[in-house]
């Protein structure tokens, strides 16, 4: 199983496969067709390896916490927001300052 990636910035057609790959789109083919290989030669289409993921343990993970077990801190622009929101004065109907 392989997949290609349209590069390009626009709509990329390739006969023999059958495909029509809008930008970026990406596409699953069985064997790679005379066409796709050489759109992939010349920078058209992008072949993307796929990726097998493997349960492999690996020692010491155990003590790694995730982000499940970790809770973000507030960013300092969250308090600073929280803090001024606590502590801002009524307007006093001044609203354009014409008059």
């Amino acid at each position: 199983m392989s997949k290609v990636k349209n590069v390009q910035p626009g709509i990329l057609i390739i006969a023999d496969a059958g495909l029509k790959l809008t930008p970026g789109e990406v596409a699953e083919m069985e064997t790679l067709t005379v066409q796709v290989k050489r759109a992939i030669e010349n920078g058209l289409l992008a072949h993307v390896e796929v990726e097998v993921k493997q349960k492999a343990k690996s020692p010491g993970k155990e003590n790694e916490k995730t982000s499940a077990d970790v809770k973000a801190p507030e960013s300092n622009l969250q308090m600073d927001l929280k803090t001024n929101a606590q502590t801002a004065k009524p307007d006093t109907g001044v609203t354009n300052g014409a008059g």
